[in-house]
């Protein structure tokens, strides 16, 4: 589905996400400009699990691409 390029800046991204949410309480906008693939423009599903040291800390995500 995704390479490695497109899965490490989709890591990245989900980690600037997540500072960017703590420290401002607002959404981190990206410019499409910044994406490195056509295919992180298709709207898909998402789902996200947060570990910290192997343990669950929490998760969120939709089957279907509705934000």
């Amino acid at each position: 589905m995704f390479n490695t390029q497109e899965k490490q800046y989709i890591l990245e991204l989900a980690r600037r996400s997540i500072k960017h949410g703590f420290d401002s309480q607002e959404y981190l906008i990206i410019p499409g400009s910044e994406l490195v693939s056509e295919k992180l423009l298709q709207e898909r599903s998402c789902f996200v699990t947060l570990e910290l040291d192997n343990n669950l800390r929490g998760c969120i995500g939709h089957i279907e691409p509705i934000q």
